[in-house]
Formats: C-alpha cells, sequence, structure tokens
C-alpha cells in the first residue's frame, strides 16, 4: 500500500470551503475524515488522497484546484525532514538528499534530475514521477506534487519565482480561464503544459550554489506549531510533546533541548513541568517512538533501515534491540506476525 503524511494536503479545507462546499462530504466520499486531517504526520492512502484532490477538482469546478492549494501552502507541507535540505554542501547535494528521504512524506513518490541544453541555455531538470495512478492519471497529485517541490526548492534556493518553470505533462485547454485566479499572480507565465515532464526547471548552474539558510523560516514554523499545539490541546502539556517528538524525529534532532525550544521552554522549566504531571521526557519519547514504529511495520513495506532513520536512529541495530526490549520481537518479526 502507498501511504503518504496528511499533511500533504495542508490547507485543503479551507480552500474547498472558498468554493462553497463542505470538506467532510467530500472527504467521506473517498472514505476519508477530517480527523485524519488534524495530525499532520499520520499516514493515509496515498491513492485516495490522489482521488480525492480529482474528485473534489470536479466537484468545484476548477481543473487547477491542486495547483493553487499547492501555492497557498508552506514549505513545511512535505514534513519537518525538509529543514535538513539546506545543511547539505550544495543544491545538487539537496536535491539527492531530496529523492532518498522523500519516502519519510509519501511512499510511492520519486524525484529525480536530468539535465537539458539548449542553443539558448542549460537547465536542470527535477522531475516527479509515481508508483500508482487512477482514471485520471493522478493529474491532481501531480500539480500538487511539483508546486510543493517548487515551494521547496525555492526555500533551498532563495531565487525569484520567475526563474523556475514550472512543467506539466498535462494539456490545459483552457489554460488563461484555468489560471485567471490572484493567487497564481506572475507564476502563471513560467507554468508550462503539455511539457515532456512533470516538475521543474532553472538555471543548471544553481546546482553548484550552496542551499540557502533561511533561520526566520524555521523560528516563523515553531512560532506557528506553538499556536497550533494550544489550539489542539489546550493546558496538556504530554499531548503537545508527543506532537513535536513526532514531528522531530525523523530529524535526527529530538532531543529534550529541541523539544523544549519549540515548545517555547527552557530544558529544566520543561523536565519540572513534566516530571509534575508523574511522567518523563524519554518515557514519551519511547511511547511516541513505538506507535510510530508499529504503523509503519503494519500498514506499509518500509525496510527497517529507513524505519530506524525515521525514528531518530543512527544504527539500525540499536533500534531492533529497543524494539525487541518493548514488544519481545524484532522488528521483523512483529511485522511477520501482524500479516
Amino acid at each position: 500500500m502507498y501511504l503518504v503524511r496528511s499533511g500533504a494536503i495542508e490547507g485543503y479545507e479551507k480552500l474547498v470551503r472558498q468554493f462553497d462546499l463542505k470538506p467532510n462530504q467530500l472527504l467521506n466520499q473517498v472514505g476519508l475524515t477530517s480527523a485524519q486531517l488534524k495530525q499532520p504526520n499520520t499516514y493515509i492512502s496515498y491513492l485516495k488522497l490522489a482521488n480525492l484532490l480529482d474528485y473534489t477538482a470536479e466537484a468545484c469546478q476548477h481543473p487547477t484546484f491542486s495547483l493553487q492549494l499547492g501555492i497557498e501552502q508552506g514549505v513545511m507541507a512535505v514534513g519537518e525532514w525538509v529543514l535538513s535540505i539546506p545543511q547539505q554542501p550544495t543544491v545538487l547535494d539537496a536535491i539527492l538528499f531530496a529523492d532518498q528521504h522523500v519516502h519519510i512524506h509519501a511512499h510511492g513518490a520519486h524525484v529525480s534530475l536530468q539535465a537539458k541544453s539548449s542553443r539558448l541555455s542549460q537547465k536542470a531538470e527535477v522531475h516527479f514521477t509515481h508508483d500508482f495512478t487512477n482514471s485520471d492519471h493522478i493529474w491532481q497529485l501531480k500539480q500538487l506534487s511539483v508546486m510543493q517541490g517548487f515551494n521547496v526548492l525555492k526555500f533551498l534556493t532563495g531565487k525569484d519565482n520567475t526563474d523556475i518553470q514550472i512543467h506539466f505533462k498535462h494539456s490545459l485547454p483552457n489554460k488563461i480561464q484555468a489560471l485567471n485566479h490572484q493567487q497564481f499572480g506572475l507564476l502563471k507565465q513560467n507554468i508550462i503544459f503539455g511539457s515532456h515532464f512533470d516538475g521543474l526547471a532553472f538555471p543548471i548552474q544553481w546546482l553548484n550554489d550552496k542551499p540557502s539558510n533561511d533561520q526566520s523560516l524555521i523560528q516563523e514554523y515553531f512560532q506557528h506549531r506553538i499556536r497550533l499545539l494550544e489550539a489542539l490541546y489546550p493546558n496538556n502539556l504530554q499531548e503537545q510533546t508527543r506532537h513535536i517528538i513526532s514531528h522531530l524525529l525523523a530529524s535526527g534532532e529530538c532531543s529534550i533541548h529541541a523539544v523544549s525550544a519549540a515548545l517555547n521552554f527552557h530544558p529544566r522549566t520543561f523536565q519540572k513541568r513534566l516530571k509534575a504531571e508523574g511522567i518523563r521526557f524519554s518515557e514519551l519519547l519511547q511511547t511516541v517512538r513505538l506507535e510510530i514504529a508499529e504503523q509503519h511495520l503494519k500498514d506499509s513495506n518500509i525496510s527497517i533501515t529507513d524505519l530506524a532513520l525515521n525514528l531518530g536512529y543512527a544504527e539500525v541495530a540499536i533500534f531492533s534491540r529497543n524494539f525487541k526490549k518493548w514488544t519481545g520481537c524484532t522488528p521483523l518479526q512483529w511485522r511477520k506476525l501482524q500479516n
């Protein structure tokens, strides 16, 4: 089964309501619920998400619905692992890193890099592909995937939007009408339909550049996360902590200092608050790791190595040893028992 983080459609319900439609009804049509969208790291069926986007575009009578959704999203829609991208030495290394780690966000999605030369210029092309399709050739999903890639590339390079071309294989007869929305702005000049690939193109010399490291985005993200947590889990420090842990694990930096900073606490104050509730940080960390591990082992074909990395372990052996201590089985044994 192909799975994707529900955070991939961040802002979906808000956008649907702008078309005077009820998101719950659309979600139910494909077997999803609003509850599944509240926790962005909850995995849902990738095919159901693709079907949802196709069905929604038809209901809204808006052929570029998912393109608009992607434009309105932030770079964090693909998950916290994206914060590790600017730490790579070059833009080329960052794109290769993204290809290796995109499975954290979506199983069945791939990113590849190609170089194209013409008499006028040399371009780097980032191609987005999927291991599955549907009756509409996942057209809406391709829009969203490419647009999310565009947001990441802007974050990565710090370059002007007009230097990045957005390509789609799908032809769009009424392009001007479909892109006649204020949200598209100057972007519509750089959107190419009927192309030979789905993805992005940009000057090839960017590949040797050092990635932009926008610390303000990271700070803004955590401030937004604090407000969200206070709304979702008012006066519930344990649930807020579990939420942050689940988001930071894949980055490999899920320490008590990182979590307390994300919650705007000094580490000592944070420890005292947890102690007053009769819980330790290490216990919450173990609980979240076990829950995520069991979900992946049961519902996906992720390798044990990748799972260990997603859970913040530097070595597979340490993960396997801990998992056996928690459950009495190795990860492979536990997976076989579920099947």
